[in-house]
């Protein structure tokens, strides 16, 4: 946890719900369908008592804290705790629009992915697949992410968008941005292969994944999902990818998702997490907007030209959708909320390391020069392009070291 101020616990401080209280708390967020398999349908109606029932008793103790780090255990996994009511709040403030809520595994994954490599990747692996012919706007947000954020990125959309492409090695890249379908039961990605709709599951990333990324993007329905036996690993397909694809961070949902929201919130995100910006304020910021916008916000960003320019490199499928949305949005009031329910705008999750920066989006990039001393910080200069930075990154190479013992880090000393 980050905190303003003098915050009122120790970071060291951990705080547990009963097992009463969790249960209250889910019981209130959905109920089961009869069925076969008794799916869950979220009351979102419900969300102010369930807010009430986690955060009122907590709120001294966390309210202070700009970030929150949450590793959920069992069911409360499926809990969206960025969308919950702040307890005393205006009337609309949501825990995730003023603070960086993260999604964890457990604790101790924090420490594994900020022990990852040190070398940041490069590049942008973007794959679209609108597998029936119903999502075409999942290749616009794959194209127009490469077009603002990465020129130099691969994207392969529609038939291109297999499977495969995942499985074969490459070298590690910045991003990995998958935009498809996504099913429940069982937890899986929709991609390509053999001519027909592949799922990806959880089983086959353990096995076969080949690629390596910093930050991944899963845009689709039920991303972040478990089973309710599988509840105690956390977020099924979406864990799995995070430790088997060695990134710091990945962005998922945890329901369905329409099309023209996602392809909003993963544009407002990529490109509000530039210049080093970590991608958890940006997650914030981009989660918050997508909550206020309005109908104007919308009108404007579909004629946009660059959105305009993305959709004349696809399909006509993709260009009769803008088109259409554009048509339906001219009919409503500019001033009047875009996506007021929490069912369009809160799907949306991070989970892993909120401090996760995007270095690639640095054109210069290529003539920086990382210069390492044997000091206590770690200078950034540049040979071309990237004025110096005055500001000392908060670490050094080599510094510190893990004691197993007192089970903190320490400074090691140099002989």
């Amino acid at each position: 946890m980050g905190s303003p101020g003098k915050p009122p616990t120790k970071p060291t401080d951990v705080i547990t719900l009963s097992r009463e209280l969790a249960d209250q708390a889910l019981a209130t967020l959905w109920h089961h369908q009869a069925g076969p398999h008794g799916d869950r349908m979220y009351q979102f109606d419900q969300l102010h008592p369930l807010g009430r029932v986690l955060l009122e008793p907590l709120w001294n103790h966390i309210g202070a804290y700009r970030s929150l780090l949450i590793s959920p255990h069992r069911h409360l996994s499926w809990v969206p705790f960025w969308t919950l009511p702040v307890p005393g709040g205006q009337d609309g403030a949501r825990l995730g629009f003023d603070k960086v809520v993260t999604m964890l595994p457990s604790a101790g994954v924090l420490v594994h992915l900020r022990g990852g490599p040190e070398t940041p990747g490069r590049g942008y692996l973007g794959v679209g697949v609108d597998g029936d012919g119903k999502i075409p706007l999942v290749e616009l947000e794959v194209q127009l992410a490469k077009n603002r954020c990465f020129p130099q990125g691969v994207v392969r959309l529609g038939g291109e968008g297999t499977i495969a492409v995942l499985l074969e090695p490459r070298p590690r890249l910045a991003v990995l941005h998958i935009c498809s379908h996504g099913t429940e039961d069982p937890p899986t990605l929709v991609l390509w292969g053999d001519g027909r709709p592949a799922y990806l599951s959880p089983d086959e990333v353990q096995q076969g994944l080949g690629v390596r990324a910093d930050v991944i993007v899963l845009s689709g329905c039920f991303t972040g999902q478990v089973k309710l036996e599988e509840a105690a690993e956390f977020m099924g397909t979406a864990r799995g990818l995070l430790l088997k694809a060695g990134a710091r961070a990945l962005v998922g949902t945890l329901w369905a998702c329409g099309e023209l929201e996602t392809t909003l919130f993963t544009d407002r995100l990529l490109q509000g997490s530039r210049g080093y910006k970590p991608l958890g304020e940006a997650m914030r910021s981009a989660t918050a907007w997508l909550a206020t916008c309005t109908v104007g916000d919308v009108s404007a960003w579909l004629n946009d030209p660059e959105v305009e320019t993305a959709a004349g490199q696809l399909g006509p499928a993709c260009r009769r959708r803008l088109a259409a949305y554009r048509l339906g949005f001219a009919d409503l009031d500019p001033s009047r909320a875009a996506f007021p329910s929490v069912q369009r705008w809160g799907p949306f999750f991070l989970l892993g390391d909120p401090e996760t920066t995007l270095e690639s989006h640095i054109k210069s990039l290529p003539g920086a020069v990382f210069t390492f001393r044997h000091s206590r910080d770690w200078r950034l200069a540049a040979s071309s392009g990237l004025p110096a930075r005055k500001k000392a990154i908060s670490a050094w190479m080599g510094s510190v070291s893990w004691n197993s013992s007192t089970r903190r880090w320490e400074k090691r000393r140099w002989k």
